[in-house]
């Protein structure tokens, strides 16, 4: 009894084990790939995130499994720092012309150049694009002067002080792009071709 009670430890750390073991293969099992998450930025004066996420939740297709906005409001002190922290982990951002002109390199560097055609038909629509010294980086996803674009109940785009139009960028980083980086899901176009429904 006392050599069983003595190695108590033992017991301990082995029970600890498999329960760390059964956790961790819970998680694998049931966290999507990154072929099946599609997590966007929007850097806005506003936005309703649980409103965004609700709906793309109900219009997802069957191979997405996880779709989250993350809201960065613009015109805050650490925009820019949170901007280039997270846009590497996301598929695409959108963007307000006023901070794509002050700052056109951090915006365009990390996105993915566009083949309009390509995007066109994988979005269902003819779309107004962003050229950046000749290359075509995004695309125009709101217009100021006529209020008209995907989510405007749902994004604060402008304010008193700045009417700018708002560009998506694609992320270089995305799963999700198909031959825009050569890679195997083309699922964040079937986010946004629902986002323009919207």
């Amino acid at each position: 009894m006392v050599k069983v009670l003595s190695k108590w430890y033992i017991y301990l750390i082995s029970a600890a084990v498999v329960v760390t073991g059964f956790c961790v293969g819970v998680s694998i099992k049931t966290t999507p790939k990154a072929t099946e998450r599609i997590t966007f930025i929007v850097g806005s004066y506003g936005a309703k995130v649980s409103n965004i996420n609700r709906k793309l939740k109900n219009l997802k297709p069957d191979s997405v499994k996880e779709v989250n906005c993350r809201y960065l409001q613009y015109g805050a002190s650490n925009f820019s720092y949170l901007f280039s922290t997270l846009r590497s982990a996301s598929d695409f951002y959108i963007l307000p012309m006023s901070y794509i002109e002050k700052s056109p390199d951090d915006v365009t560097k990390y996105a993915a150049n566009i083949k309009s055609e390509y995007v066109n038909e994988k979005v269902g629509k003819n779309l107004e694009y962003y050229d950046n010294n000749g290359e075509i980086k995004g695309f125009k996803v709101y217009d100021a002067q006529t209020n008209e674009g995907f989510l405007v109940d749902d994004i604060t785009y402008t304010e008193e002080h700045d009417k700018s139009d708002y560009y998506l960028f694609f992320s270089y980083n995305s799963k999700n792009i198909g031959e825009l980086n050569n890679s195997s899901s083309e699922n964040a176009f079937l986010i946004v071709k629902e986002l323009f429904t919207l």
